[in-house]
């Protein structure tokens, strides 16, 4: 598992600020490691929002007994993550299969208040924020060819001033490996498995 403090040693190494691979604080480092956190916050958030997705779940439940005819379920009020739907799935005590997802505006998802069962509703989550205030130890819960980009994306955008063929050749590199993050389909075919047979 990758730490922020892996991180931020390896941001160091892009910059060849430092040659091994623990964290050394010193007059030369400490700018760019105050820097840090906010660099490396905009890059989580750009990968994990255009390149490649953290996907989540969340359960529901629900009885037949709600009002009106539709239940409406907020998931930027459910989840503290939400932001995009992918896929769900049905379960009762005869039926599973992937269901059509019905929403409404962007993040709340609509079933029909008679309809009883489970839904577990696949969606894409932001990923975790890195403020001034996160420790070091920190494990960052992310794909490894996202972990390998973040200190590419860190280096180039705090050399800018600095060392700017070598921020342009970072940048570069860290263009073309966001271009391979190819998003695969949310899932398989769509099937639905049923007792009866239907």
């Amino acid at each position: 598992m990758t730490t922020l403090l892996d991180v931020k040693i390896a941001s160091l190494q892009k910059m060849n600020l430092i040659d091994g691979d623990s964290l050394i604080e010193n007059t030369t480092t400490n700018p760019y490691l105050k820097a840090m956190p906010s660099v490396i916050d905009e890059a989580l958030q750009t990968l994990a929002t255009a390149g490649k997705y953290i996907v989540k779940d969340h359960v529901i439940v629900q009885d037949g007994t709600g009002t009106g005819i539709v239940q409406r379920y907020d998931f930027k009020t459910l989840v503290s993550d939400f932001y995009d739907f992918r896929d769900a799935y049905f379960e009762d005590e005869k039926n599973y299969g992937r269901v059509t997802i019905s929403t409404e505006g962007k993040g709340v998802f609509i079933l029909p208040t008679t309809s009883i069962g489970t839904w577990k509703v696949y969606y894409n989550a932001y990923p975790q924020s890195i403020t001034k205030d996160t420790p070091n130890d920190t494990v960052l819960l992310l794909d490894p060819e996202i972990v390998a980009l973040i200190p590419i994306y860190v280096a180039s955008e705090l050399m800018r001033e600095d060392e700017p063929s070598l921020a342009t050749d970072l940048r570069n590199k860290f263009e073309v490996g966001f271009g391979r993050l190819v998003q695969t389909p949310s899932g398989g075919q769509v099937a639905f498995y049923s007792e009866s047979g239907w």
